[in-house]
């Protein structure tokens, strides 16, 4: 009994010792827990591009929009700088403005610094999928001006310069107070011939050559980004 107890009071000790030196367990991530945060990281990181990507494709088209609207309002500009420098019909031997096709003509004053006026034919036209601006040299005879205006004269005196790159389409109207708007350039001529024949009135023979075309309506239409369609209207040599 003695030995029995003896033994089990050593045995208690011993493992009393061996339980108070266990160490208590490390907690940690498990594969799994591991492999799925990752997963959900590698998701953000691609919501996160996907975003900054559609920003940046974003602000490229917005930037190109800007561009094209400023494009466009340059040329319509040089068409408003133009028409307000139209000749007088008297000075232009005819209407100032003709209408053509695919286009339109204006004979404009060309004023230089201590130089005397002069004529300068401008047409403009769509070459090539091109709205292009041609301009004469300075004209001061009668007959270089008739010339100028049937393409006979020396076409190398010609500037050229491309106001505006993916243009579809290019309509014209001038505005002639005996029936507003029209596009034909018959009907023009037809105002300039009456406008003519008032002027053998002796009442009225002193009195300068009516402006046909008072107003210039041009119509464009782009392809760039999608058709679209700009509209100006402007007043003659006002």
């Amino acid at each position: 009994m003695k030995r029995t107890d003896r033994s089990n009071r050593f045995s208690g000790r011993r493992n009393g010792v061996s339980m108070a030196s266990k160490a208590p367990p490390v907690a940690g991530f498990t594969l799994i827990e591991l492999l799925v945060a990752i997963a959900l990281l590698a998701v953000v990181a691609l919501l996160s591009w996907r975003g900054f990507d559609q920003i940046v494709r974003g602000r490229q088209i917005v930037v190109a929009a800007m561009a094209d609207e400023r494009a466009i309002a340059r040329a319509f500009d040089q068409v408003g700088y133009d028409a307000r420098a139209a000749a007088s019909d008297d000075d232009a031997q005819g209407s100032a403005i003709t209408l053509q096709r695919d286009g339109f003509t204006i004979v404009r004053y060309l004023l230089r610094p201590e130089q005397p006026q002069r004529l300068q034919v401008i047409v403009y036209a769509v070459r090539d999928g091109n709205l292009v601006r041609r301009a004469s040299a300075p004209i001061g005879t009668v007959g270089a001006l008739r010339q100028a205006l049937s393409g006979e004269g020396n076409q190398g005196d010609w500037g050229e310069v491309v106001l505006l790159p993916q243009v579809q389409g290019l309509q014209a109207a001038v505005w002639l107070e005996a029936q507003g708007w029209t596009r034909s350039q018959q009907e023009v001529a037809a105002e300039v011939t009456r406008a003519q024949r008032a002027l053998r009135d002796p009442a009225t023979s002193a009195a300068p050559l009516d402006r046909a075309a008072e107003g210039l309506q041009l119509t464009l239409t782009t392809k760039g980004g999608g058709v679209r369609r700009y509209e100006r209207d402007y007043l003659v040599a006002q």
